[in-house]
């Protein structure tokens, strides 16, 4: 059997017209406990989220130095899949948005890169390199009401234009499982059986970060963001937490090696800037 690579793609709504070589999927979210009235949705090439606000949690390894380049961070939170894109008025959507929606997990593990503040910004820039974690997808037959369909372990990122107010980011990572019966390629082959037959399902995220400048505090880290708060999902005693802000992020699924090549390059030339550009969602 012929080997067949997938690149998973998240990134700004701006970079929409690099991704001139996304691989058309479908979904089918009836195989999915719960969920009624679902059918297998057209082709389509992207799953689209609305702003998206992680939580980054840093953990100092020495209190009094506070974040240090090299200290333990997280992000972590969760957006709604908002449209899969492009499909419009007369397109099956396979129920989606009626029958079911979509759900994006977001746990990511890795370490902090501090930039001191230069003439360019007016603060102290805090960011992750992150080389673990999942970044997990849900259908959900009611908002409380989820099942995982799929699974992208992260092995690496790297960061793009760290001095600006809005800093570009790669995340890389591997499908490490996907629920059968829910995620097709457009010939229609199983993204579970591509798995189970040993054929490789990679994943890159791109995006642009907001608020990577605002200091991360202790408080931040606490429900309702006051010292007796109780502590927020992932964070312990002595964290330094702080919120960024992803806008309109788009999921592909990209043929690799070719079309990686063409897209890294695309964005690399890009440089994450004039992508501000919103579009338009199903």
């Amino acid at each position: 059997m012929k080997k067949f690579t997938v690149l998973a793609t998240i990134m700004a709504a701006g970079l929409f017209a690099s991704n001139v070589n996304a691989a058309p999927i479908k979904i089918d979210a009836s195989a999915v406990p719960g969920v009624v009235g679902a059918s297998m949705t057209d082709a389509f090439e992207f799953l689209t989220l609305g702003t998206f606000n992680p939580l980054s949690i840093y953990t100092p390894s020495n209190p009094m130095m506070g974040i240090q380049t090299g200290d333990a961070v997280k992000d972590v939170g969760t957006a709604n899949i908002s449209a899969l894109n492009p499909l419009a008025f007369g397109d099956n959507t396979g129920g989606f948005l009626t029958n079911w929606g979509m759900k994006v997990s977001w746990n990511l593990a890795g370490t902090a890169v501090v930039i001191p503040t230069p003439i360019s910004a007016p603060n102290t820039t805090y960011l992750g390199q992150f080389n673990a974690g999942t970044v997990a997808f849900s259908i959900c037959s009611t908002p409380s009401v989820c099942t995982n369909v799929l699974n992208l372990s992260i092995t690496g990122s790297q960061l793009n234009d760290p001095l600006s107010g809005a800093v570009g980011i790669e995340v890389f990572g591997k499908v490490s499982s996907a629920m059968a019966g829910v995620f097709f390629d457009a010939s229609g082959t199983d993204f579970a059986t591509k798995i189970g037959t040993g054929e490789m399902v990679f994943g890159i995220a791109s995006s642009d970060i907001f608020g990577v400048q605002n200091a991360p505090t202790s408080n931040f880290c606490r429900v309702g963001n006051t010292a007796t708060g109780a502590l927020k999902a992932g964070a312990a005693a002595g964290d330094l937490c702080r919120s960024t802000t992803l806008n309109s992020v788009d999921i592909a699924f990209v043929p690799e090696p070719a079309s990686l090549a063409i897209l890294g390059l695309g964005l690399m030339g890009m440089g994450f800037s004039a992508r501000r550009k919103n579009k338009a969602t199903a």
